[in-house]
């Protein structure tokens, strides 16, 4: 088995890539090509922003939350924010892809009009779908990646202006296809989609989403501009899930943070709380209380007691 940093990669783009069509913005963070001949993986990991994955050639496994499912050359999948996913591929035939990592934004739906409305449901419907593999059966995905490809290929620097065009070009039309493909249902596989695994799926990924954004000012707002979910929505499914509110699972991340960085650290008090992502000092206190911790200066001390005895 291939470590993952010794896997055979071509990485195509690294800097950000900003299209807009119809008020849908996108901004393309990285572009890549995994191109090895040996058996490889990579295990369980997460990202901020949308992966587009298009398998190319052989075979190969996907995690994607707690679902896992086989793919096959002209096979493709989209790995939603903050959602656990893996991938391995088989020993006799490894699978070859491209990714296509990016962030897809739409305005708010009340100031949306005529046909950015439609992007707005577009990624609405996109939330509810994911978690399957969709098949390239008219071979439209794989013409634009090799034609991709063969420009990163062909254009030399002093040719970049030139190349960034048509790169663009291609790259809005293979994602906007990717987006319509699946939210359309088209050449769908046989993957159980059964609506309390999806909502499970959503759960824990806006679990992993507030806890890589604790330290910051979120807001369910926020929450609901990444997953195009409504408030009312996310809460439902977490208090299904995990018996938890959106900002009773925050304040619960961040004194949990806080009693950990208490009892490792020697941080002041103020600077934890701003470690926790608490606004201040007394908004921590008041999260502490309500989680039975009275005097946290008492913690800490009743720990360093522990650990020198």
């Amino acid at each position: 088995m291939i470590p993952t940093k010794a896997i055979k990669t071509h990485v195509y783009l690294e800097r950000e890539m900003y299209m807009e069509f119809e008020g849908l913005h996108i901004t393309v963070t990285r572009f890549t090509r995994i191109d090895d001949d040996c058996e490889w993986e990579i295990p369980a990991h997460a990202h901020m922003n949308y992966e587009m994955h298009y398998i190319y050639d052989g075979t190969g496994s996907i995690g994607l939350g707690d679902n896992v499912f086989r793919v096959g050359a002209g096979d493709f999948y989209i790995c939603p924010p903050f959602i656990d996913h893996s991938q391995k591929a088989d020993c006799q035939h490894p699978m070859k892809e491209y990714c296509i990592e990016c962030s897809l934004k739409t305005e708010n739906c009340g100031e949306a009009n005529g046909s950015q409305k439609e992007s707005v449901l577009l990624l609405q419907r996109l939330s509810q779908i994911l978690y399957c593999k969709y098949s390239d059966s008219d071979g439209i995905l794989i013409k634009n990646f090799s034609q991709m490809d063969a420009i990163f290929s062909r254009y030399k620097e002093a040719e970049r202006f030139q190349s960034d065009l048509l790169v663009k070009a291609l790259m809005l039309q293979t994602i906007l296809s990717m987006l319509i493909f699946s939210t359309a249902n088209l050449g769908i596989q046989s993957i159980s989609r059964n609506q309390n695994n999806i909502n499970y799926q959503r759960a824990s990924s806006i679990k992993n989403y507030l806890e890589a954004n604790y330290k910051i000012n979120i807001t369910i707002k926020d929450c609901t501009q990444v997953f195009y979910l409504s408030a009312r929505q996310i809460d439902r499914i977490l208090e299904k899930e995990y018996n938890e509110t959106f900002h009773e699972m925050l304040t619960k991340t961040r004194v949990n943070v806080a009693i950990k960085l208490m009892q490792t650290t020697d941080y002041s008090m103020e600077r934890i709380a701003a470690e926790a992502g608490f606004s201040g000092y007394r908004q921590m206190l008041r999260s502490l209380k309500n989680y039975g911790i009275e005097r946290p200066a008492r913690l800490r001390e009743q720990d360093q007691l522990g650990r020198r005895t």
